[in-house]
């Protein structure tokens, strides 16, 4: 049994606990994911952030940096084999990065799990699937446990790379 799969396993959630075999596959790569799903719509990549950028309880901007990157290179990674990817770090975190002048900017914080959550909710709906890479930090989580939670609750399908 997968990490993932022992995790979804104890979900306080029935529909999590009961839907997850359904709808998750495990080891997988994008590659595999290809032959399984010829998406014409969006796939949703949830990736690790905000329990990887805290450096007690202060955020780092190098490490923010570090997993915005890793959710750009798995962006090109499913790119490459012709997906459409949304992935929220991908796409906000280099925003939160912009200098000064563009410091007025509201934007969702990732850090804050309700509002990060209401944020990405509408581009979780859009896509047919849910990827969730191999990171260092992914299955320890809350925010992809939370994406994982409720891709299964909208009967969404759910790849994660690796065993």
């Amino acid at each position: 049994m997968s990490e993932w799969q022992k995790i979804l396993e104890a979900s306080p959630n029935r529909f999590v606990r009961g839907g997850y075999r359904e709808l998750c596959r495990f080891g997988q790569t994008p590659e595999t994911i290809k032959k399984q799903f010829c998406a014409a719509a969006p796939v949703f990549l949830a990736t690790p952030y905000s329990e990887e950028v805290l450096v007690g309880g202060d955020w780092s901007q190098s490490r923010s940096r570090s997993q915005i990157l890793a959710a750009q290179r798995e962006s090109v990674r499913l790119t490459q084999v012709g997906f459409t990817v949304i992935s929220p770090i991908a796409t906000l975190g280099p925003l939160l990065h912009l200098p000064k002048p563009f410091g007025d900017l509201v934007l969702p914080d990732p850090l804050d799990p309700p509002a990060f959550r209401k944020w990405r909710a509408p581009l979780l709906d859009v896509c047919r699937i849910v990827v969730v890479p191999d990171l260092p930090g992914s299955s320890y989580s809350r925010d992809i446990l939370d994406c994982v939670s409720a891709a299964i609750r909208r009967n969404k399908l759910v790849y994660f790379y690796g065993s």
